[in-house]
C-alpha cells in the first residue's frame, strides 16, 4: 500500500473511503443496538463505551475527507516502515485511531 501512496493515490484512497464509510455504517448500527437494548443513562453509558471499544479506537470526526483519510494513511506508513509488512486493515486501524482516538 505504500507504494501506491505515490505512485496510485487513487486506489489508497477507494480503500480508505470504503473503510471509512463502513466503520461509520457499523458504528451507527452498533450504537441504535446499544441504546436499544440496554434503556437508561448509565446503560447508556456502558452501551457507549462497548460501542467505542467495538470501533477500535477509531472516532472519526464529521467532516472528515478522503483526502484527509488518504494523507493519515500514506504519513503513518511513512512514518512507519516496520509495520507496511501488515495488512492494509491493520495498518488503517492503527494509522486512524492513532489521528481519531476515542475520548
Amino acid at each position: 500500500m505504500h507504494d501506491y501512496c505515490t505512485s496510485r493515490p487513487q486506489i489508497v484512497a477507494g480503500y480508505v473511503a470504503g473503510w471509512g464509510g463502513k466503520h461509520e455504517w457499523d458504528k451507527d448500527a452498533a450504537t441504535l443496538t446499544a441504546l436499544d437494548t440496554m434503556p437508561g443513562t448509565t446503560a447508556n453509558n456502558v452501551a457507549m463505551s462497548a460501542v467505542n471499544t467495538a470501533k477500535g479506537g477509531v472516532c472519526l470526526t464529521e467532516g472528515i475527507t478522503v483526502g484527509q483519510l488518504n494523507e493519515v494513511f500514506c504519513k503513518y506508513l511513512e512514518n512507519h516502515p516496520e509495520n507496511r509488512h501488515q495488512s492494509a486493515t491493520e495498518l488503517v486501524q492503527k494509522s486512524f485511531s492513532e489521528a481519531w482516538p476515542c475520548k
